[in-house]
């Protein structure tokens, strides 16, 4: 039988995670010709603007872990390294949550690497902490999401 899920985000840190979304994300959108009929088509991407501070990855991690948010295992920008995205709690099971940020592996804080560069295996080590546990992987398959796979998948 599923726990019950912890308290929602309290408004304040709704809105810290949205500004720290906007700091290390850069949006572009751009008009392109989808072909010799003359029609465009828009197409919007988002690429790295900087790392999270230290600061800002400890209040990422205590609010993951107090609020039990749902995480999944993903692919970097263009499909190159590792990320990972966290989303809030929905409404009622079966219905999927909204992102809340997504970071990717070059987004930790160099901090967390001993020899200052990032390193893959320790870029899983730390995100799937937060998405391999039993409890994630419950809220996950509530929300009607599947289960994270193991590294492999998520490297291009």
């Amino acid at each position: 039988m599923a726990q019950p899920i912890r308290h929602e985000l309290s408004a304040k840190d709704l809105v810290w995670l949205e500004m720290l979304s906007a700091k290390i994300w850069q949006r572009h959108q751009t008009v392109q010709r989808a072909n010799l009929s003359g029609h465009t088509m828009r197409k919007d991407y988002c690429t790295e603007k900087r790392s999270l501070t230290r600061q800002e990855f400890k209040r990422l991690e205590r609010l993951i872990r107090a609020h039990e948010l749902p995480c999944t295992p993903g692919s970097g920008v263009f499909g190159f390294g590792l990320s990972l995205t966290i989303f809030a709690h929905s409404a009622s099971p079966g219905v999927k949550p909204d992102a809340l940020i997504r970071i990717t592996g070059k987004q930790l804080p160099l901090m967390l690497f001993p020899d200052t560069q990032s390193d893959e295996g320790k870029v899983w080590e730390i995100f799937s902490s937060f998405t391999h546990t039993a409890r994630n992987r419950e809220l996950l398959s509530l929300y009607g999401f599947e289960p994270p796979r193991e590294r492999e998948y998520y490297e291009y």
